[in-house]
């Protein structure tokens, strides 16, 4: 399914939550959000969720809106927080980290069974050969060693309810390296203004 495909049945759906909004409570709809909206946004969501998910995006913010009554330039990030609904970046990392939790052991190996050396990453799974799985390894060996170690029930419980606060860390992560690389980078560029080179001789 492509994601213009995806978003045109998105789009169909939203359609039932303007008929419904001013007749049911948010409860009711949430309940029909997850069966009929939801449950397109998550089929294959494993295959597609790395490609460029912001036209879905759009329609997931659309659909909220309707449901919560909101002008079509208001914010939904609190409000996809504060009623426990996955954006469709949330989703795919949901579903892919759920999928590597499930097959720890079987199609993914910790490192310190493919090799004896004390890295850090010696505690991360590995996939041996080049598949969409490196990419599910990426997410899935960032989480917290801790939540990688729960049974495969809590784990789901605790990566829905925790999903936003560690994507949220991570992202301040990286907002901190790029501050620090554009800081020296300024540095770097700031000293070569400032150098005075040797010119060139006319002889040579």
């Amino acid at each position: 399914m492509s994601i213009s495909t995806l978003c045109n049945r998105l789009s169909k759906a939203c359609f039932i939550f303007r008929t419904l909004k001013n007749k049911l409570t948010f409860a009711q709809l949430k309940g029909i959000y997850h069966g009929v909206f939801e449950s397109v946004l998550r089929y294959g969501i494993r295959f597609w969720g790395h490609l460029n998910t912001h036209p879905v995006l759009l329609v997931q913010k659309r659909c909220l809106r309707l449901m919560l009554g909101l002008g079509y330039r208001d914010s939904c990030r609190e409000h996809f927080k504060q009623r426990k609904l996955l954006t469709v970046s949330e989703l795919y990392i949901f579903e892919v980290t759920q999928f590597v939790h499930k097959n720890k052991g079987r199609l993914f190996l910790p490192a310190s069974e493919i090799h004896s050396y004390g890295t850090r990453q010696s505690n991360d799974l590995y996939f041996e050969s080049d598949s969409i799985y490196r990419v599910y390894l990426k997410i899935y060996n960032r989480l917290p060693l801790e939540m990688r170690d729960l049974p495969v029930k809590r784990f789901k419980r605790e990566l829905h309810s925790k999903l936003k606060d560690i994507i949220s860390f991570i992202f301040c992560i990286c907002l901190e390296f790029l501050k620090l690389y554009f800081f020296f980078l300024a540095v770097c560029i700031d000293l070569f203004h400032n150098t005075d080179f040797p010119k060139k001789s006319s002889d040579c």
